[in-house]
């Protein structure tokens, strides 16, 4: 039997933090411009990303497409292709990697971005805000802290899992903004500790 095809009635995981499950049609989108399939399930709300590994189909052949009807907005951009097989687009290479891990959910990220800056805590910094950002490429929450009138902002892609450090303080120039202080990929909760002491963040107040 076939794996999980284009106009199939599915159910998916969404891909986003705290992401429920959904029922719906699937399609599946090539985007030439970045080269990958996108596993969009279509509901009555509207279009869900969902997680490709997630997809189970409840019925074959629920809503097939035709090629002369498909309305499909990309289709005249060079390089585009109808893609109708998920198992061929995870053969091919072609899935669009899943932005948030399978089942985590925002309070664990919260959870973690709080361990990480334990130390910063510890000596004064305190936390102004978390918050979530999602755009079509990256999950990344930010943890902001402020300790006398220096602002600092720790981010951590979910996505990658990697971890930035940023000055906070807005750039003069907004068309412009401030490069990260530090990128680290996939680090440890002591990895996060140097990193901070050697941007002088650990050092304690007098």
């Amino acid at each position: 039997m076939s794996g999980p095809m284009d106009g199939d009635l599915v159910t998916g995981i969404e891909d986003r933090l705290d992401g429920g499950e959904v029922l719906g049609v699937l399609r599946l989108r090539y985007v030439p411009l970045l080269d990958y399939v996108q596993a969009v399930v279509e509901t009555p709300e509207g279009a869900q990303f969902v997680d490709p590994g997630s997809v189970r189909v409840v019925r074959l052949a629920f809503d097939v497409v035709q090629d002369d009807d498909l309305n499909e907005p990309l289709r005249d951009d060079p390089g585009w292709r109808r893609v109708v097989s998920l198992d061929a687009a995870r053969a091919d290479g072609l899935l669009r990697r899943p932005l948030v891990p399978a089942g985590l959910r925002a309070a664990d990220i919260e959870e973690r971005l709080r361990r990480i800056t334990a130390p910063l805590v510890t000596v004064g910094w305190r936390v102004v805000e978390f918050n979530h950002w999602t755009d079509p490429d990256e999950v990344t929450s930010h943890c902001e802290l402020e300790r006398a009138g220096t602002a600092i902002e720790v981010a951590y892609c979910c996505t990658d899992d990697d971890v930035k450090l940023w000055d906070a303080t807005p750039s003069p120039d907004p068309d412009n903004p401030r490069p990260p202080l530090d990128h680290l990929s996939h680090p440890t909760d002591e990895e996060c500790r140097d990193a901070f002491a050697a941007q002088g963040w650990l050092t304690e107040l007098g």
